[in-house]
């Protein structure tokens, strides 16, 4: 598995910058690899957050425009961790079901991820439609938000994916995959000041 974004490339700054800023990834989902789904560009993003030592939260929404996706909805987010931790997962919404965590084995379009989110997928008023927000934590040692900025194993190198079913009119299904992975503004931040640390500690070599 590697590591996907501009915060690797630039560690050797972010050391000299300051820790105390809450760092965040964000996933927007806007690329679509099978299926026609209804409602884009952005199909959904995908918050997640340093919330202290070991745990990470995530804020997921669906971002589908509501005027024309009618009841198509998210059944799945796969993702990748890297390091690998095998995690905890806590949650109070009715609209996710399960998950589970195990390295190179969640499987789809080729791709092998480690940690796999599954959404409610019976028609009682819990699945996952345009508009709604969903929230977890994942616990584990050592875990950070930058430990899901990773690409997945396989034969196609994914940061992530999403499981779209009910498209309109069809009752097909879709699969969706992220753009990169957008730094926060706490964590832009952190980045431009170990740029500038970086700097002056050359000039004075």
């Amino acid at each position: 598995m590697r590591k996907l974004s501009l915060l690797a490339l630039v560690g050797a700054g972010v050391a000299f910058a300051s820790t105390s800023a809450q760092a965040a990834l964000t996933f927007d989902f806007t690329q679509v690899i099978s299926g026609s789904p209804v409602g884009g560009p952005s199909f959904a993003t995908l918050v997640i957050e340093n919330a202290g030592a070991n745990t990470v939260n995530f804020t997921m929404t669906n971002t589908m425009d509501s005027s024309v996706s009618g009841g198509q909805f998210i059944s799945k987010l796969m993702l990748n961790v890297d390091p690998y931790v095998a995690g905890t997962m806590s949650w109070s919404s009715p609209t996710i079901s399960s998950y589970s965590f195990d390295q190179d084995g969640e499987n789809d379009s080729g791709a092998k991820f480690d940690y796999e989110v599954r959404f409610v997928t019976a028609n009682n008023g819990n699945r996952f439609t345009a508009g709604k927000v969903v929230t977890w934590s994942v616990t584990g040692g050592g875990l950070t938000e930058d430990d899901f900025d990773a690409l997945s194993a396989g034969n196609a190198n994914y940061a992530g994916l999403i499981h779209i079913q009910a498209i309109p009119n069809t009752g097909d299904s879709a699969k969706v995959i992220p753009g990169d992975p957008v730094p926060e503004p706490a964590t832009i931040a952190a980045l431009g000041l170990g740029f500038v640390a970086l700097i002056k500690r050359r000039r004075k070599v």
